[in-house]
């Protein structure tokens, strides 16, 4: 699951997609939307979710970015939304759903592996701002860009990467 990056507003950035745990918005105020984790959605005026970032509602600040646990939704004016959360089942750091959750009823299991039985290895996750993630934020790398560079962050349509190892 990729993470999506919150929403802006009044020129503040929106909180970066995250890695386990998404980015906060850059007005530095504390009605920002707060980021999405492994195990919740990001705290706001409307508060993300499992698979949703949190949006709509009353206030004018910008909504929460998707992922796996999605940030919650800025609270007013010149605030900005937290981003969401990433997670790639046996990646380190990862806590994975239980079989027996539901939509009304999530249960994290402690564990980076899904209960598919299908666990990828050799991971990397690089957030939105350019850092790599383990069980905590690493070093920054870079993020990579469309024509084989790397920066912090990327602007425009999204973009995959895949590489056949066979």
């Amino acid at each position: 699951v990729a993470a999506g990056g919150g929403g802006s507003n009044d020129r503040q950035n929106g909180g970066y997609g995250g890695g386990l745990t998404g980015g906060i918005g850059t007005s530095g105020s504390t009605s920002n939307g707060g980021p999405g984790t492994q195990t919740s959605g990001g705290i706001g005026s409307n508060s993300g979710s499992f698979g949703v970032g949190g949006g709509s509602g009353v206030s004018d600040g910008g909504s929460g970015g998707g992922g796996y646990y999605g940030g919650g939704k800025a609270n007013g004016a010149a605030t900005a939304g937290a981003g969401g959360s990433s997670f790639i089942s046996g990646h380190l750091g990862c806590d994975a759903i239980a079989e027996t959750s539901t939509s009304s009823s999530i249960i994290q299991t402690n564990q980076p592996n899904h209960y598919s039985g299908l666990v990828f290895t050799n991971t990397t996750i690089i957030d939105g701002a350019g850092y790599n993630w383990t069980n905590a934020r690493g070093l920054y790398v870079g993020q990579p860009q469309p024509n084989g560079t790397t920066a912090a962050g990327h602007t425009g349509n999204g973009f995959a990467r895949i590489t056949y190892m066979g």
